[in-house]
């Protein structure tokens, strides 16, 4: 007969691992929050678009804060940002 953990150390069978306390879900973070919203630029890197938020806030003179519904003005932003950034770049024809 072979011989067994449980046989050897018999107060291992009355161990058990401590119960895991519940998390939290994780918080959704500003760019997942902004995609959301904006599912036209899901594909954007999330710093980009944290970035980009943050530059078009402060542009129109609001707090610093994440949003809570879409904004029209916004996707306007970037596209005349990309466009000024083509214009510079030569790009913009």
């Amino acid at each position: 007969m072979a011989t067994t953990l449980g046989d050897l150390c018999p107060e291992l069978k009355h161990c058990r691992p401590t119960q895991k306390k519940p998390q939290k879900p994780p918080r959704k973070g500003t760019a997942h929050i902004i995609k959301d919203i904006y599912p036209e630029i899901e594909s954007w890197d999330n710093v980009f678009v944290t970035q980009v938020w943050f530059r078009w806030l402060r542009s129109v003179d609001q707090p610093l804060t994440e949003p809570t519904e879409r904004d029209e003005r916004f996707p306007m932003f970037l596209v005349e940002t990309i466009r000024q950034r083509m214009v510079e770049t030569g790009e913009w024809r």
